[in-house]
């Protein structure tokens, strides 16, 4: 009988590790067969977006990735670096074998000599070095973390700049932010290194365009994020959008040499002109979006400038000829000659007294400063705070046929258009108007078009400038574009930064109230989707939420903790073993 007992138990025995074998044998088939992770965090932290796992997918050759974000960190950058490991792991996992990295710490172990080469050596490839102050209970030190990692494929070097150090920002919250941005950054670095041809960006000059002092900001940013190259005061040069050739069209000359007959571009800003366009120049821009250039169009309708209350406690504010409307009207939009007045407004400050000796100042709302809304989910401005703007105009949509129009930017619930001419003065501020004076909303001030452009000089092209294209190799005039995008927005004032005396303030940073708007961000968010579709941009919106530990409760509950933490799992472990060791002398007891 006994024997009979045993036989039935190993037979069931037997039973149950061949089923147990062919389950894991199954399941493993089927985990091999199709490929499934699952996120459990709260935050998401590990899904990254669809567009970035085709990307990884489709690489051709190894992509190698530099951090230097390693040794003796800070904890922010401990837990930024750990982060940044992370999302690369899971890149690993969708790459295969064609993505590697390692973390690298140049500077430990250096002399002062040595270091100072590194950091120039870094700074070289657009690296950024940051120079710290780690305060801690026994001192006080001055530390050097280069949060920065570089994207090298077949040769090509993308830098990424992994710190979002933005102005208005608190330590941990740029970090937090910084945590945020990697997926975006290390994938727009990624992508841009997969580009054998990097898209040109030109800022149109010759018609009183912005400065570069004030566009600074946004061409470092360019240049850092995209590697683009910029070209300025290009009136006189004909524009034409091909990718294949280099910036230069060459024309032999008869001494053997050769001089550039052309410059090629993939987009064009045109920043704030203050000078009306002449019929070759409009010619060109119409001509360069017909063969596939896009534009960025930032225009004041109007002559309104805070420059005009040095001379003059009124001024009025007229219609600025620029000889735009046809282009414009013919694309899809009409630039209205208003100005936008809007309740909710950046203030200005305004003398009012003296103490002293010296001048007082107060802030108060003005209301030709609106602060731009954003209430839709377009790639281009999702997730992005509020936009700053200076005496804007609006901007009408037109019926033309083909053509896509999304507003990004518009004003409040509570704004109202004041036709020009117009009286601008600071009686305004002193009347202190309500919500309620201001009748209108969602006057648009940005608006995306997209569509088949038709030229607007068809029918009508003047002879000299066909023979200025017939001297062209190549280039002949195009009656309408291919499936094409272009962005119009009613304020030059978006694009420029306020000066100091040695320089510019970052885009988008309010002095007055030392507030940051996201006009950078727009704007550099605007250039990608007119460039690559801006399939990457909704993972800037990622949010990755900070579990800040309290201080003053680590400092006074630190003890406790240390025990909770080493002697509670031994005391665990040794309950576990004795109860283990009672039902088992229970148990052969019987």
């Amino acid at each position: 009988m006994v024997m009979q007992h045993k036989k039935s138990y190993r037979n069931q025995s037997l039973l149950e590790i061949f089923l147990i074998s062919v389950i894991l044998i199954s399941l493993n088939f089927l985990g091999s067969s199709f490929f499934k992770r699952f996120d459990l965090t709260e935050d998401k932290r590990f899904t990254i977006s669809d567009a970035t796992k085709q990307m990884l997918k489709n690489l051709e050759h190894e992509v190698t990735i530099k951090i230097y974000l390693d040794g003796d960190l800070p904890p922010g950058f401990i837990r930024l670096k750990n982060s940044a490991k992370e999302l690369l792991d899971e890149y690993q996992v969708y790459a295969k074998n064609n993505l590697t990295y390692e973390f690298v710490d140049e500077l430990s172990g250096k002399t002062s000599e040595e270091k100072d080469a590194i950091i120039n050596e870094l700074d070289a490839k657009r690296i950024k070095a940051v120079f710290l102050t780690v305060k801690s209970k026994e001192s006080v030190e001055q530390q050097i973390i280069v949060p920065g990692a570089l994207v090298t494929y077949m040769g090509r070097e993308i830098p990424v700049q992994l710190l979002e150090d933005r102005p208005g920002l608190d330590d941990k919250a740029a970090l937090n932010l910084s945590e945020s941005m990697l997926e975006y950054n290390f994938s727009s670095a990624i992508r841009n290194s997969l580009k054998e041809y990097n898209p040109n960006i030109a800022f149109i000059g010759g018609h009183g365009e912005s400065p570069y002092p004030y566009v600074s900001d946004l061409v470092d940013a360019l240049l850092e994020h995209s590697n683009d190259y910029l070209y300025l005061d290009i009136t006189n040069k004909l524009l034409y959008s091909i990718s294949d050739k280099p910036h230069f069209d060459q024309k032999q000359k008869a001494d053997g040499t050769t001089e550039p007959t052309r410059i090629n571009f993939d987009v064009a800003i045109i920043s704030k002109p203050m000078l009306e366009f002449s019929e070759d120049d409009k010619f060109k821009i119409d001509q360069f979006i017909m063969h596939g250039g896009k534009v960025i169009w930032l225009i004041d309708r109007t002559t309104a400038d805070m420059d005009s209350f040095n001379t003059q406690e009124v001024f009025v504010a007229m219609d600025r000829q620029l000889n735009l409307d046809d282009l414009l009207f013919t694309y899809g939009v009409r630039l209205n000659t208003d100005l936008i007045t809007d309740y909710y407004c950046n203030p200005i400050q305004l003398k009012v007294g003296e103490a002293n000796g010296q001048p007082q100042f107060d802030l108060f709302p003005w209301y030709y400063f609106p602060v731009l809304r954003i209430d839709n989910d377009h790639p281009i401005v999702a997730g992005l705070d509020p936009v700053a703007s200076k005496f804007a105009g609006t901007i009408d949509t037109v019926r033309t046929r083909g053509i896509k129009k999304t507003v990004l930017l518009h004003s409040s619930a509570n704004s109202e258009a004041q036709l020009t001419p117009v009286n601008v003065h600071f009686g305004m501020v002193q009347d202190h108007p309500g919500p309620d004076a201001f009748q209108q909303q969602n006057l648009p001030v940005a608006v995306l078009l997209e569509g088949e452009f038709s030229s607007v000089f068809n029918d009508r092209v003047p002879q000299e400038f066909l023979k200025q294209l017939d001297s062209l190799a190549g280039f002949e005039f195009i009656e309408k574009s291919a499936p094409n995008k272009m962005i119009v927005i009613s304020d030059g004032d978006i694009i420029e930064s306020q000066l100091t005396s040695s320089g510019a303030f970052p885009l988008g940073w309010y002095r007055d109230t030392e507030t940051y708007f996201s006009n950078k961000q727009f704007l550099l968010n605007s250039i990608e989707y007119l460039v690559d579709g801006g399939d990457l941009l909704p993972t800037q919106n990622k949010i990755v939420k900070m579990r800040l530990l309290d201080p003053t409760l680590v400092d006074a509950q630190k003890t406790k903790w240390q025990i909770i933490n080493t002697v509670v799992p031994i005391a665990v472990v040794l309950l576990f073993g004795l109860i283990f060791n009672f039902l088992r002398r229970r148990k052969f007891a019987r």
